[in-house]
């Protein structure tokens, strides 16, 4: 048991008992992406700095340097509402700053700050080495396969489309 909860895989699952009107495959994809988020969350929680919908603002935000609060709702899959909290929340803590986009003026931007890019570079090996363990489990090869795989499962999706999303 990690967390709390007891890690349970994907050998138990029984694709001929997939309940009518559910999907093998999507219930797989649940049951990774909660093994994922509780790891994530458990890492994090270890660190006292960020929760998840803040960590995954500030992951961004690093990595673009500044963003539109609608870019980061994208990006994130967080809802509008509570991206804006988290930003006003890591604004008020001094992690984050806004200011006016120069390309629409009744837009704001945001970015870290000094202490936010420092917070982010203490946490970050922690959560890198938990996302490091998954990586290498995959060869090169697998890991091609596993993104068009992927890429072909989001194409399947209404209104998705596989590759970067456009920039707002």
């Amino acid at each position: 048991m990690k967390g709390g909860h007891e890690q349970v895989k994907f050998d138990d699952f029984d694709s001929e008992a997939t309940p009518i009107g559910s999907s093998f495959v999507v219930k797989s994809i649940h049951r990774m992406a909660t093994m994922l988020t509780r790891s994530t969350v458990a890492e994090l929680a270890g660190t006292g700095r960020f929760n998840l919908p803040e960590w995954r603002v500030v992951v961004w935000l690093n990595a673009l340097g500044t963003s539109s609060q609608r870019r980061l709702v994208d990006l994130t899959g967080g809802e509008q509402a509570q991206i804006s909290r988290v930003l006003s929340d890591l604004e008020r803590r001094g992690l984050v700053q806004s200011g006016q986009s120069a390309q629409d003026k009744r837009a704001r931007v945001f970015s870290l700050t000094a202490q936010g890019a420092d917070s982010f570079a203490d946490v970050c090996p922690d959560v890198s080495q938990l996302y490091g363990r998954i990586d290498a489990v995959l060869s090169e090869a697998e890991l091609a396969q596993f993104i068009s795989m992927l890429n072909r499962l989001a194409d399947a999706l209404p209104g998705e489309e596989s590759g970067p999303r456009p920039a707002r």
